[in-house]
């Protein structure tokens, strides 16, 4: 792609932080949810076509979403080139990515969704995109109940050759397409952008008790345990685990 100058050109950080239109629902679901996170964040709006996260990420990215495009082909690409850490089986597999409570698809379905344009992207493929970018990611998903058990979808992804000391360029937020009326309802179909609000100090979040899972958008405290399931964006087969999350600033 450098050969044919196809790489996109990032968009500074301050542009990134007014960027996008306002993602109505995501907004209703964090007031229902995790309504603190509002008060120094934002989610953007992403068409929910199953190309969502890369949408996400290349309106943080780039100031668009139309270079998922140019996101979901160099995912792809790092599946196909580096199979032996995408497969659970292998010797020199990602720790990272295998020690999380969500189950990965197998490295050919993997490979499979990310060469397919509309198809569904899960955890790995967050951590696939991370190693692509060369840059850590923050994942976020809202504590769902009154019974709060560890998300393991709230997580700093570190892909490989990733520095884990770096901060995330930008927040991947699971939400959903429409707000659920229950919380047991809450099943993520769809990703959105979470940004800092503009004139914030900080865009920095630490999640307490484990330095590896921060939420970069504001300053927060979020305490997890563990949990498991396989995930999935664009199709909503998510885990009923949920996460005690409480926003404060510093």
């Amino acid at each position: 792609m450098r050969v044919y100058k196809a790489i996109p050109s990032e968009v500074s950080s301050d542009i990134t932080k007014s960027i996008g239109q306002k993602d109505v629902e995501s907004v209703k679901i964090l007031r229902k949810f995790h309504g603190s996170v509002l008060q120094t964040c934002s989610p953007r709006m992403v068409t929910g076509d199953g190309n969502c996260m890369y949408r996400a990420a290349s309106l943080a990215v780039y100031g668009t979403q139309q270079h998922h495009l140019y996101l979901r082909p160099i995912t792809a690409m790092e599946l196909i080139q580096h199979t032996d850490v995408y497969d659970m089986a292998s010797s020199t597999r990602l720790p990272a990515l295998f020690s999380n409570p969500v189950s990965a698809s197998p490295c050919r379905k993997l490979i499979e969704d990310a060469c397919k344009p509309n198809a569904f992207s899960e955890l790995a493929h967050i951590y696939a995109l991370s190693a692509a970018l060369g840059t850590p990611i923050q994942s976020y998903m809202p504590a769902s109940g009154a019974v709060c058990f560890a998300n393991p979808y709230t997580c700093l992804v570190v892909g490989r050759g990733v520095r884990g000391a770096a901060a995330a360029m930008f927040t991947l937020m699971w939400t959903m397409m429409s707000e659920p009326k229950h919380a047991v309802d809450f099943r993520p179909d769809h990703f959105s952008l979470l940004i800092t609000r503009s004139g914030n100090m900080t865009d920095t979040v630490e999640i307490e008790h484990d330095e590896d899972k921060r939420i970069s958008c504001n300053e927060t405290s979020v305490s997890t345990e563990d949990g498991h399931e396989e995930q999935g964006c664009d199709r909503g087969d998510t885990t009923d685990n949920n996460i005690e999350a409480d926003m404060n600033a510093r």
